[in-house]
C-alpha cells in the first residue's frame, strides 16, 4: 500500500443546495441544507484513502465539537490523524451554495491559519516516508513555501493545488513536482499563452477546465482529456477528487496520461453526488 501525506485545510461545510445561485441582492428559497466535512486538504485526503492508499492528514482543527466531528469523519475513512493538531482557534468552516451548474463558497479559516512551519519539521519522519505529498493554499503561505522547499531538498514528490490562488515565486514554481490550477488560477499564475506555458512544463503543469476537461503537455504534444458526460449534482468536490485521484494513480504506477484519464473519471464520479466527499470508493474504472 502506498503512502500519501496531505498538508492542508479541514473545514466543516455548511451546504445549501439550490436550483441556481442567487444574483447580487436576490433572495431565493433553497432546496436542502446539510452539515458536512470538507476543506480542500481533508477532501483530498479522504479521496486518497478511499482509493486504497495509506493517508496521513497534517493540519489543524479547534478544540470544539466541530473539530471532533472532523476527526471522527477522518477515522471513518481510515485516515491517520496523528498529524492533526487541536488548537485554541475555532475549527475552520465554509458556507457553500451549490447548483447543478456552479457553486459559490465563503471560507472562515479558523484553525487552518494555525498550520505552522514547525509542524512540517515535527512531521518530517512521516513526510519523508510518503510516496507523495499534497498541499493547497488554504493554510498560511509561508508554511506552503517551507513545505515546497522541504520536499525539494529531500527529493519528495509534491503536488500543489494552488487554490485559493496566491502568488508563487519562480523558484517555488520550479521546485513543485505537479501543479494543478484551474483556468482562473492558471491565468493568475502565468501571464503568457496557455499552450506555451503547458509545453514549457511537461508532465508537471495540469490545467483543469471544469466541463471542458483537462489540459497538459506530455513532452511531445498537448493533451486534452474531455470531461465525461454525466448527470451533474454538485461540482463542489470535483477539483479535490481530481487531485486525490491523480496523486493516487501516480504513486500506484500509472503513466502521466493514464493518471489524467483516471483522475478525470473520478472527478466525473464525484460530481454525480452531493457534497465534497462523494462516494469515491464506489467509483468503477
Amino acid at each position: 500500500m502506498k503512502t500519501i501525506s496531505v498538508v492542508g485545510s479541514l473545514n466543516v461545510d455548511y451546504m445549501i443546495q439550490t436550483a441556481r445561485l442567487p444574483m447580487p441582492g436576490e433572495t431565493l428559497f433553497a432546496e436542502t441544507f446539510q452539515k458536512m466535512p470538507g476543506g480542500k486538504g481533508m477532501n483530498q485526503a479522504v479521496c486518497c484513502a478511499d482509493l486504497g492508499n495509506h493517508v496521513h492528514m497534517i493540519g489543524c482543527v479547534g478544540k470544539d465539537d466541530q473539530g471532533q466531528f472532523l476527526l471522527s469523519k477522518l477515522h471513518e475513512h481510515h485516515v491517520d490523524t496523528s498529524g492533526v493538531y487541536q488548537t485554541n482557534a475555532l475549527t475552520g468552516c465554509a458556507f457553500v451554495a451549490t447548483s447543478p451548474e456552479d457553486n459559490s463558497i465563503m471560507v472562515v479559516k479558523g484553525a487552518n491559519d494555525q498550520v505552522r512551519i514547525a509542524m512540517i519539521d515535527e512531521q518530517a519522519d512521516v513526510l519523508l516516508k510518503s510516496d507523495m505529498i499534497i498541499a493547497q493554499f488554504e493554510i498560511p503561505m509561508d508554511t506552503v513555501s517551507y513545505l515546497i522547499d522541504f520536499c525539494y531538498r529531500n527529493q519528495k514528490s509534491l503536488l500543489i493545488n494552488p487554490a485559493p490562488v496566491h502568488t508563487l515565486s519562480a523558484s517555488d514554481l520550479e521546485k513543485i513536482t505537479y501543479l494543478t490550477p484551474n483556468e482562473k488560477e492558471f491565468d493568475f499564475l502565468y501571464r503568457e499563452e496557455r499552450e506555451q506555458i503547458l509545453a514549457a512544463n511537461p508532465q508537471k503543469l495540469i490545467m483543469t477546465a471544469g466541463g471542458n476537461g483537462v489540459y497538459a503537455y506530455d513532452g511531445k504534444k498537448l493533451l486534452h482529456i474531455p470531461a465525461e458526460k454525466v448527470e451533474v449534482v454538485d461540482t463542489t468536490g470535483a477539483g479535490d477528487a481530481f487531485n486525490g485521484a491523480f496523486a493516487s494513480a501516480i504513486v500506484n504506477g500509472r503513466t502521466f496520461m493514464e493518471a489524467l484519464i483516471y483522475a478525470n473519471h473520478i472527478a466525473a464520479c464525484a460530481i454525480q453526488h452531493f457534497g465534497a466527499q462523494a462516494a469515491i470508493a464506489d467509483c468503477e474504472e
